[in-house]
């Protein structure tokens, strides 16, 4: 049972983490190294940079993720109905947006839209 989504996270967590602290190095290496506190400025602005950029990617795996978790839910309760209440109830009391724009989904959304989980609940009933 499960989908090991915690290895795989980890993993493409080392993907990620690994190329980009190599890169870290590199920048600041002609400058002194990351022993150098005047780099921390440096440093900081590459790392945020760095995010910015894989966000999108992180994002869509664990979109990838927590819709597999979503599925195997369903598939073991066999109660998509309750599903579907339970995510209306998310977004009456969190206010938030059942579908957000697609740049909120792509750059920030680390789990699917309530719409989404909701269809895929009502996909799940008419098996």
């Amino acid at each position: 049972m499960g989908e090991r989504h915690l290895w795989k996270g980890l993993a493409w967590f080392a993907l990620l983490a690994v190329p980009g602290v190599f890169l870290l190095a590199r920048v600041t290496e002609r400058r002194g190294g990351l022993a150098e506190p005047r780099l921390v400025p440096l440093a900081l602005a590459f790392v945020f940079a760095y995010i910015f950029l894989t966000q999108p990617f992180a994002s869509a795996v664990s979109r990838r993720y927590e819709a597999e978790a979503d599925w195997l839910a369903l598939e073991a309760t066999g109660d998509p109905e309750s599903a579907v209440t339970l995510e209306q109830r998310f977004v009456t009391t969190s206010l938030s947006d059942p579908d957000p724009p697609a740049w909120v989904t792509y750059w920030l959304g680390t789990h699917p839209p309530p719409l989404d989980r909701i269809a895929m609940a009502e996909a799940a009933g008419a098996r």
